[in-house]
């Protein structure tokens, strides 16, 4: 590693999040998703601690993630949700991954490319309005699975659109619940629903389900600033300070002069930038821990630097090239918190820590 910009995997506290969350579930299907770099957390070794933790299998988006596992040693069976084609089915039978189908045109592709029985997972859509079979395509998948003798359906699933009301008898969850087991009647296989939010809330009432817990499992909000009782944050995103500069009252610093000091003031440079996923609309806006204090982001976010201002944050000496910076995580008794960020930008924690690229290496810790 040749620059000090990383992110830190807590595995104990990972560990500790799939317990909670399995206990949530009960003996139902277990399938944590590492879909997107597993939330920007590295799906590998998200992947790998889900193994220990007995998992019954995880999922992914796509066809290249879940190669991407299988390429690195992850043994679990590997839930792709993605819609497919024939050449990417034949991969897929491959590699042994196992598809979820959602469109008669998925079992048409399997139908061209498979010579052997083959497990599947069917989706259902029961609101969500994006992938999953409708209520009106219902008698003819019944009629199509038994044409296709091949297809051991293992699971049928769907995906609530909701979740935090997952505890009201009469709204939108309950409301999906009810029309999934409506139309999964007469299916093979376990059931299983996705979103942290109704694993959250529903726990005891959710044993009948398996579940594909998500924002959950890495400890960050799923609504808001809601966050699973018990369940800790598992990501830390720190830097090193490169380079000093003591800026005169009324000078200019980064990109078009975007911010300009007030007085005399001590600029910390920080080599990340939105290259790495520091958004670049958080410039005059972000904050920093710096020995455990806030300091602002100032001026313009560069594509591989940010600049951070140390005045008031000195006071036990002069700042060092290569002290420790926080970005997200906990630094002393100061925590930026992913959702911190997120109300900055506009947006969810989701997008904060999915945006780390891939050029930030993750290390277990």
């Amino acid at each position: 590693m040749y620059r000090p910009t990383k992110v830190r995997i807590d595995t104990s506290a990972l560990q500790h999040n799939l317990a909670v969350l399995k206990g949530w579930t009960g003996s139902g299907f277990f399938c944590p998703m590492v879909k997107a770099n597993a939330y920007g957390h590295d799906e590998i070794l998200i992947a790998k601690e889900a193994e220990k933790a007995k998992a019954d299998a995880v999922g992914v988006a796509l066809i290249e993630e879940g190669l991407r596992l299988r390429q690195n040693g992850v043994q679990l069976p590997i839930l792709v949700f993605a819609s497919f084609e024939a050449d990417a089915m034949k991969i897929m039978m491959e590699h042994h991954l196992t598809p979820v189908v959602g469109r008669f045109r998925d079992l048409e592709a399997l139908q061209k490319v498979s010579p052997r029985e083959v497990n599947v997972h069917v989706k259902l859509n029961t609101g969500m309005q994006r992938l999953g079979f409708d209520k009106q395509d219902l008698p003819r998948l019944h009629a199509r699975l038994k044409e296709l003798s091949f297809l051991k359906v293992e699971g049928v699933c769907t995906h609530l659109t909701h979740g935090e009301d997952a505890a009201s008898l009469s709204g939108p969850t309950a409301q999906q619940i009810t029309r999934f087991k409506d139309m999964s009647h007469g299916l093979p296989g376990l059931r299983h629903l996705h979103k942290s939010a109704s694993l959250a809330v529903l726990k005891e009432k959710a044993r009948e389900f398996g579940a594909r817990p998500g924002i959950g499992m890495y400890g960050l909000p799923y609504e808001g600033r809601a966050t699973g009782e018990g369940l800790k944050p598992v990501l830390t995103w720190s830097t090193e300070i490169v380079d000093l500069h003591q800026v005169e009252k009324g000078e200019n610093v980064g990109y078009s002069g975007q911010w300009t000091a007030p007085r005399r003031s001590t600029i910390a440079v920080l080599p990340m930038g939105y290259a790495d996923g520091y958004m670049r609309n958080l410039g005059n806006k972000g904050e920093a821990l710096f020995r455990g204090q806030r300091v602002p982001v100032v001026g313009g976010v560069c594509m591989d630097y940010i600049f951070i201002d140390l005045t008031d944050a000195q006071k036990e000496g002069e700042a060092k090239r290569g002290e420790p910076v926080v970005m997200l995580g906990r630094q002393g008794r100061e925590t930026i918190h992913a959702q911190d960020i997120a109300d900055k930008v506009g947006t969810i924690a989701y997008e904060i820590v999915t945006s780390i690229s891939r050029r930030v290496p993750r290390e277990a810790v």
